[in-house]
């Protein structure tokens, strides 16, 4: 209808729902929701990608090239004003419409939640995003703040989608040379970079797959590309523990041609990782889509097994709401605060080297990097004891550090049962 509306030469597009038009919340959970009298095509579109269901988010897209306004009206109850969606939305009282969500505006909602429960300063902890979130926060409150834990560090320099093939492929290789330098892995496995490349050379056709889905059980039908399975193996070195797993389901999928084991294993991570995509894409298209070059982006990708994941990402970000990014948040963070920083040595997206950048500018920090773990440490008892430490000091000085010389990574697996004893 929308298309047809363009090429016709009309002068409005009518829509006829169930509704009376665009709200400002879903009246199933929020009873008071109100009516939105007057939408721009940027605010009907942003709704639609969060959920609003009354229109497909590329509506409007035919519509803004000819300046052609939209009418939302209720079937059953004509009389009703509706929604009108023109080239520039007006505010309508007691209505908030829509925000294009930013890191910035996060940690302004943060240091709202600090002044009502009374604070003067806070600990921040923040955790790959939150790393970055975190920073910002920093920038923008730095009185309010005591001390600060970044874990696996998305520092200023890392744009996200552009940089991850490097990375992930830096982490591949870490795998492989740990494993060729573990006595029980080499045994079980040896030569495992090659036993990878035959594993993807299998793949040079898409394969169908059929198999239980590891969390709901279901039978899952699917198409298994080289590309998809590269980005499982991405996906699954975020988890150290995941990570002692790969060589041996590397290993059975190349020797018995069954993918089956080791795609499970790749969903269920995946279905655990708890990444919002809506929020993930309003962040990111924002504050690291502006920042790619496709060029550079397929120079990088060009040195690893990885697909082009940049190219996907702007793709999606062409249609999606993108706010302004925070002035500061590719400048280096300068800052006295007491900062620990930790990195996993074998991170396959926030590397030890972006933490070791945002570290230089800081007097007050340390950085220090847990040999063979990847994304995120902070779990490990060594980690949280140093971490107390830290926020109970808010120094980095006389730090305990000794604890780290006795950290090794989860022992590989060489048969199902485990590793060996």
């Amino acid at each position: 209808a929308a298309v047809f509306a363009a090429i016709s030469g009309a002068e409005v597009l009518e829509i006829w729902k169930d509704v009376d038009g665009f709200l400002s919340a879903d009246p199933k959970f929020v009873p008071q929701a109100k009516l939105i009298p007057e939408l721009s095509y940027d605010e009907a579109a942003e709704l639609a990608y969060f959920g609003a269901k009354i229109l497909h988010p590329r509506t409007v897209e035919p519509l803004r090239k000819k300046g052609l306004s939209i009418v939302i009206t209720n079937t059953l109850r004509p009389d009703k004003i509706g929604s009108r969606i023109t080239a520039r939305g007006k505010a309508a009282p007691g209505v908030i419409k829509s925000v294009a969500y930013t890191t910035d505006i996060a940690m302004a909602d943060l240091n709202d939640v600090r002044q009502a429960l009374g604070y003067e300063q806070i600990n921040l902890y923040g955790i790959s995003y939150g790393s970055r979130a975190a920073m910002v926060y920093l920038q923008l409150y730095p009185e309010t703040v005591r001390s600060v834990i970044l874990d696996a560090v998305a520092g200023p320099e890392l744009v996200l989608f552009m940089h991850m093939p490097r990375d992930g492929q830096r982490a591949l290789e870490l795998l492989f040379e740990r494993c060729a330098n573990d006595p029980d892995c080499q045994t079980a496995f040896p030569d495992l970079p090659a036993t990878f490349a035959a594993l993807l050379d299998q793949l040079a056709e898409p394969q169908e797959l059929r198999l239980s889905h590891p969390l709901s059980g279901q039978l899952t039908d699917f198409t298994l590309t080289r590309d998809m399975l590269t980005q499982f193996i991405f996906n699954a070195m975020y988890s150290s523990d995941f990570v002692a797993l790969l060589p041996l389901l590397i290993y059975q999928a190349q020797e018995t041609g069954d993918l089956g084991p080791l795609v499970s294993q790749a969903l269920a991570i995946g279905e655990q990782a708890g990444i919002t995509p809506g929020l993930l894409y309003a962040v990111t298209c924002a504050e690291d889509a502006p920042f790619i070059s496709l060029e550079e982006a397929a120079t990088l990708q060009s040195e690893t097994v990885f697909p082009l994941t940049a190219e996907t990402f702007l793709q999606i970000c062409e249609g999606w709401p993108a706010g302004t990014p925070f002035a500061g948040l590719r400048q280096p963070l300068v800052s006295d605060r007491p900062v620990l920083l930790l990195s996993g040595e074998a991170d396959p997206v926030t590397p030890p080297y972006y933490a070791e950048q945002v570290a230089a500018n800081l007097p007050n920090g340390r950085h220090l990097t847990i040999p063979g773990y990847a994304h995120g440490v902070a779990g490990l008892h060594c980690v949280n004891e140093m971490m107390s430490q830290f926020v109970g000091a808010a120094s980095v000085d006389n730090l305990n550090v000794d604890c780290l010389d006795k950290v090794t990574p989860p022992p590989f697996f060489v048969t199902l049962a485990g590793p060996k004893p």
